[in-house]
């Protein structure tokens, strides 16, 4: 099923980072599996840099967002 940007959460939450635009979202949670696999798992900033359109920058920003899925808290 494809992943469409105007009825999904996690594509809104992806694309509120700076330079990620809603191709950007949609094609890391179809290569991530969505965003908890994205934010539990040790993705690297390499990984992120595969998808089309993804700079160092951008890869750094949605690695940001998963700090608190990884606190020990």
């Amino acid at each position: 099923k494809a992943i469409k940007a105007d009825d999904d959460p996690r594509v809104r939450v992806l694309s509120a980072l700076p330079g990620i635009t809603d191709t950007i979202a949609k094609d890391i949670l179809s290569e991530f599996g969505g965003l908890k696999p994205l934010m539990r798992t040790k993705t690297t900033q390499k990984e992120l840099m595969s998808i089309k359109g993804m700079t160092r920058r951008k890869a750094r920003a949605v690695l940001e967002l998963r700090k608190p899925y990884r606190s020990d808290h």
